[in-house]
């Protein structure tokens, strides 16, 4: 896995991040995944409509704004927010203390689905300013899509919990670490 990233300054001050994903853009591009141009920033409390039309469009059981609202307002939380040619795709929710990030939420719209912008959520999020040094997530079993994808970015499976979600299934446990299945750091 191996992301760069170039920050620059929106209006307000806040940060944003271009990032781009090696080996996903298709020849003769530079700078964005497959389809367009990929900009991940931090989502703020004016792109909460957005985050839950990307939700609404994505799950089965969406998150209310509620959720978002209390996320934000928590200081170990960040939601990334993912814009391809400037159009919300989708965004990644994790908690982050102490050098170990935890997944809580990644969602792509399927409108942008298949064009390497979860796994640039992904890699911002486990290469980027944090300093990582561990992550973990729980999915659902039956989600073969975003197994392959966790695997891919260096996650490593390590237990399971049975009827973990609502409906009865199983999650299926997975970290990453750096120099275990995850890049080792850049500077």
């Amino acid at each position: 896995m191996s992301a760069e990233a170039v920050c620059q300054v929106r209006p307000g001050g806040a940060m944003e991040r271009d990032v781009i994903v090696k080996g996903v853009a298709p020849a003769g591009k530079t700078g964005g995944c497959a389809g367009g141009a990929m900009t991940i920033r931090r989502a703020g409390s004016d792109d909460l409509a957005i985050l839950v039309q990307l939700e609404e469009e994505s799950q089965l059981r969406p998150w209310p704004e509620q959720l978002f609202q209390g996320e934000m307002e928590n200081p170990h939380s960040r939601i990334d927010l993912l814009l391809v040619e400037g159009r919300p795709a989708g965004y990644l929710c994790y908690h982050f203390l102490l050098g170990e990030i935890s997944i809580i939420n990644l969602v792509v719209s399927p409108r942008f689905r298949r064009r390497g912008g979860a796994r640039g959520l992904l890699e911002n999020a486990l290469l980027g300013e944090n300093g990582a040094e561990k992550a973990f997530l729980e999915v659902r079993v039956g989600n073969k899509g975003a197994i392959a994808l966790y695997r891919c970015c260096g996650f490593q499976e390590y237990g399971a919990r049975k009827g973990y979600y609502a409906d009865g299934e199983a999650a299926l446990l997975m970290e990453w670490s750096v120099g275990k299945g995850g890049d080792e750091k850049t500077s």
